[in-house]
């Protein structure tokens, strides 16, 4: 009966684990409704950035962790034309991640390393950079599916002065012929294989 009850936590526990990158997976079956011909892809960063693992580990908690590894993806891009390069973050893990996608953080070069610009909750891969501007920062254009959404669409995010949306559900949807352009950065599939492992206490050269 033991062996039993065990064999049912490590399934359970398992199925967590994988449900972020089911829920991402199923996300990109969705977008392919649009047609985005104006927009390039590009795939993430492979190499762990201590500077972004830095601010990463100060916006989550012990109890984050204890849930299940938490992995991330991110891009190097100017989003407001200073020359200096933002970094675009997408976090993956069971505590930070719904049926409606995953947290997705906007990060400004700072003096020491970066300092976060925006929050962006229920976010899913890829993210697409607009050449469009609001406020001097570029516009980002996200898909929203999921909890409860029956039917995908994409919205765009706009820079307010501060900070970008932190729900993009409660964004107007785009309608279905509005031509996307822009480049899709986080571009790769999301998967358990891939993306960058988060380990606090991870030493760098």
């Amino acid at each position: 009966m033991r062996k039993i009850v065990l064999a049912v936590l490590i399934i359970s526990c398992a199925a967590n684990a994988f449900q972020p990158f089911q829920v991402e997976a199923a996300s990109r079956a969705g977008q392919g409704r649009n047609k985005l011909r104006g927009v390039r892809y590009i795939r993430s960063e492979t190499s762990p950035d201590p500077e972004i693992e830095k601010v990463i580990l100060q916006t989550l908690s012990e109890g984050d962790f204890s849930a299940g590894e938490i992995r991330y993806y991110y891009n190097r891009v100017d989003l407001n034309g200073d020359g200096n390069f933002e970094a675009i973050v997408h976090l993956v893990g069971p505590a930070i991640c719904g049926t409606g996608g995953c947290n997705t953080l906007i990060l400004q070069p700072a003096r020491n390393g970066y300092h976060v610009v925006a929050t962006i909750g229920l976010t899913r891969t890829p993210i697409i950079v607009s050449q469009q501007r609001a406020r001097g920062w570029s516009d980002l254009i996200v898909y929203v599916s999921g909890g409860g959404i029956t039917r995908g669409y994409y919205v765009t995010l706009r820079f307010d002065g501060r900070t970008y949306p932190e729900n993009p559900t409660v964004q107007p949807a785009l309608g279905t012929r509005t031509r996307i352009t822009g480049k899709a950065y986080l571009s790769d599939e999301v998967s358990p294989t891939n993306g960058i492992v988060l380990r606090p206490g991870r030493k760098f050269d």
